[in-house]
């Protein structure tokens, strides 16, 4: 299979559908019998919802500085993982969500659930780009790449052992220069990079942090 997604640790897995339950349990909440009783029917038949690890994706960070010529993506630092999370009950008329969790002191903490099309475009593309002559005649582990330092450029990142063979692939972006699920190589993408950031006002607010998490992300998809 071209296409491989790395097992992401047990403890990370655990603490994501942990905090699943809690929030589940925590909506689930009732505020008049009438209420409650729909809700717990509803969890009777769902229950909590779970993520998938089968299609987890490392999530990396690329600063200003992993930007600048010569740097490449060496200075891109894994930021935690990202889940596709199930959909209760087998539903498929849900918004497909995730669940991004953050490394931070050798732990794995709950960094936000993204219930916008990100995801949905997201495995869209990993389907599609398993379909293609240059990514089926090699093998790649899926990661996502954030570029913190530009607004709206989210990518797949394909990570392979073979030297400068590493592929790009746009998922979204506030920028025409770069075209959403096509492939670029790591030079061609850090080329675009560099003129867009001297284009743009840096925003160098992580987008993944390690502070304090953020419950929910909602954003509108760049025209």
């Amino acid at each position: 299979m071209p296409l491989k997604f790395p097992r992401p640790p047990d403890d990370c897995t655990t603490a994501a559908n942990a905090t699943l339950d809690s929030l589940w349990i925590r909506l689930s909440q009732p505020t008049s019998k009438a209420e409650g009783s729909k809700k717990a029917i509803l969890r009777k038949k769902t229950g909590s919802p779970q993520v998938d690890p089968s299609t987890a994706r490392r999530v990396y960070i690329l600063d200003r500085r992993g930007i600048t010529p010569g740097a490449g993506l060496k200075k891109a630092k894994a930021a935690g993982w990202r889940y596709t999370i199930q959909a209760r009950g087998g539903s498929s008329s849900r918004p497909v969500e995730a669940i991004s969790m953050a490394a931070r002191a050798g732990e794995y903490i709950f960094n936000h659930i993204s219930r916008d099309w990100l995801e949905q475009k997201c495995l869209d593309a990993i389907e599609a780009l398993a379909k293609l002559p240059q990514v089926r005649s090699g093998s790649f582990d899926v990661c996502m790449l954030r570029i913190a330092s530009i607004y709206f450029v989210d990518a797949l990142w394909l990570k392979t052992k073979r030297r400068n063979r590493d592929l790009i692939v746009p998922i979204s972006s506030s920028s025409k220069e770069l075209v959403a699920r096509h492939l670029y190589s790591v030079r061609e993408f850090l080329g675009i990079l560099r003129k867009l950031a001297s284009q743009q006002v840096f925003n160098n607010r992580p987008r993944y942090s390690e502070s304090v998490p953020a419950i929910e992300s909602k954003r509108k998809q760049p025209e």
